[in-house]
């Protein structure tokens, strides 16, 4: 076995006892095993059956869970020598335990190798990793089997989750190996990220690849992770890392293997997004996308690494206040309207209401007046948690709930904004079904492109109506609504109650 010897307990125990061609004997309590690794790889139909699965589950910290078993290891080695003489049992346990734990961080080191330059040699490599997992899968089951009815219960359970990584760790590797695409991302990606793409249920494309950021934990400087914040369902870190020009901060938002939100109660269950495959990283880049389109500039760069094993958004960190802090369930003052700062009251309006047009563009179900900053600075607006949207049954942009329902987040857009920009008016009515389609693809689906075709359609037509009525806005400073007499921002006090301009002051229940 490759590199056993740099276990040391098993170098002072009956090498026969530690032997791969155990029995596989079922307890009760614990799944089969599944045979060598070629059983698995050369298997078709298996194969074709795991292409198919959710494996949802990840393989947290291999790296300390090899320390942790080789720990084990030596302490069940040191108590099966005793003065009195030899503890078989035990010894035989430190053995073994040794073998899983070199077996893990064999495929800890594995899974930082890149994906290997053609389909075949990406087999081969594929093929190499399972076979290292069968082994101490192989080498752990033995040791349940023969003395898992003397652990601890604990123990006992531990290991036999341990068992279930391995498969999972062997299946994602399949997914990998037989993923359509993975030709097309071969010696683009290192085996962390693709299997981590693989669980969270993305396909290997070139467009994943091209998202993947410079930054990854090797620049990170250790012991920065900050927690910067969570939301009802999420949380993100603030980490720094080290580069040849400085230090430099960015914010790390995890994404989810399944959909964990309770956003289906507010579009309908037949019109919500796959729970099982939610792919909420591409949705912030989708969304990116249009912001590019519109030519807004609400989004934060946002960025693909790999960060403690997960793969998750990398973005930078928006300057500002959030109008709404949740932890305080406070409000923070910003010169939305400040009559003494004109110009930038006039810039935040403008950026406030672009938002009410990107938002309605990608369906976006979850912004809020605490899911956005506003710099008092330089009125500078960014928008932040931008991955609940482009559902494939949302043909229209929502009507705005009312208050008095059961679902505290009811009312999560503006609906059908009251003016519009004159250049987000123009990039707008510029956007062709075609342009979507390309721009989209790989991002979202195409029932979620086809559904964000029928909103950018609907906006438009909306727009139309605006530009006829004169609600096209050039100055936000100077303009006044040819009907009314009114300014942006008394305008839309009367006829928006549900703008972003009021949901910031905490006057709507738009947000």
């Amino acid at each position: 076995m490759r590199g056993a010897k740099t276990v040391s307990p098993q170098n002072h125990v009956n090498p026969t006892a530690s032997s791969s061609k155990s029995k596989r004997t079922q307890l009760p309590q614990r799944q089969k095993a599944s045979g060598e690794g070629a059983a698995l790889y050369k298997n078709k139909k298996y194969r074709r059956l795991v292409s198919r699965e959710r494996v949802t589950a990840q393989f947290q910290q291999p790296q300390q869970v090899s320390r942790d078993i080789l720990n084990a290891a030596w302490s069940a080695h040191n108590q099966g020598k005793t003065p009195w003489g030899k503890n078989h049992a035990l010894l035989v346990k430190g053995g073994q335990l040794g073998q899983v734990s070199n077996h893990i961080s064999l495929h800890s080191q594995a899974l930082k190798q890149p994906l290997a330059t053609n389909k075949g040699e990406i087999e081969q490599q594929g093929r190499q990793v399972i076979d290292n997992l069968q082994k101490g899968f192989n080498e752990l089951s033995q040791l349940l089997d023969q003395q898992g009815g003397m652990m601890h219960p604990t123990e006992f359970q531990q290991l036999n989750g341990l068992l279930r990584t391995f498969h999972n760790e062997q299946k994602l590797m399949l997914q990998v190996m037989d993923d359509p695409g993975v030709a097309s991302v071969a010696g683009s990606l290192d085996l962390t990220q693709a299997m981590e793409l693989k669980r969270l249920g993305y396909d290997l494309t070139p467009t994943m690849v091209k998202h993947f950021s410079s930054f990854n934990d090797s620049q990170l400087i250790r012991g920065s992770d900050q927690n910067f914040g969570s939301g009802a369902i999420h949380s993100v870190t603030k980490l720094q890392f080290q580069t040849s020009t400085g230090v430099v901060e960015k914010i790390f938002k995890g994404d989810d293997p399944v959909d964990p939100c309770p956003f289906d109660s507010i579009t309908g269950a037949k019109n919500y997004l796959d729970k099982s495959k939610p792919r909420f990283a591409t949705r912030n880049f989708a969304a990116a996308k249009f912001d590019n389109l519109l030519g807004t500039g609400l989004m934060p760069e946002m960025e693909l690494t790999v960060h403690d094993g997960q793969v998750g958004v990398l973005m930078d960190v928006a300057k500002g206040v959030k109008p709404y802090d949740q932890s305080t369930n406070q409000y923070n003052w910003t010169p939305v309207e400040d009559d003494s700062q004109p110009q930038k009251a006039a810039k935040i309006q403008e950026q406030l209401n672009s938002a009410e047009w990107l938002d309605g563009i990608c369906a976006q179900q979850d912004r809020h007046p605490g899911n956005l900053f506003i710099d008092p600075e330089d009125g500078k607006v960014t928008l932040i948690d931008n991955d609940m949207g482009f559902y494939p049954g949302l043909h229209q942009v929502r009507t705005p709930s009312k208050p008095g329902g059961f679902r505290r987040f009811a009312g999560s857009t503006a609906g059908l904004p009251s003016v519009i920009d004159a250049r987000v008016y123009e990039k707008l009515m510029s956007i062709t079904p075609a342009q979507i389609h390309q721009q989209m693809d790989g991002l979202i689906t195409r029932e979620e492109a086809k559904s964000t075709i029928s909103r950018v359609k609907e906006l438009q037509s909306h727009a139309s109506m605006l530009a006829s009525n004169g609600r096209v806005i050039e100055n936000w400073q100077q303009w006044k609504d040819p009907s009314t007499g009114l300014n942006a921002a008394q305008f839309q006090r009367h006829h928006a109650p549900d703008s972003y301009l009021l949901s910031v002051q905490g006057q709507s229940q738009g947000l």
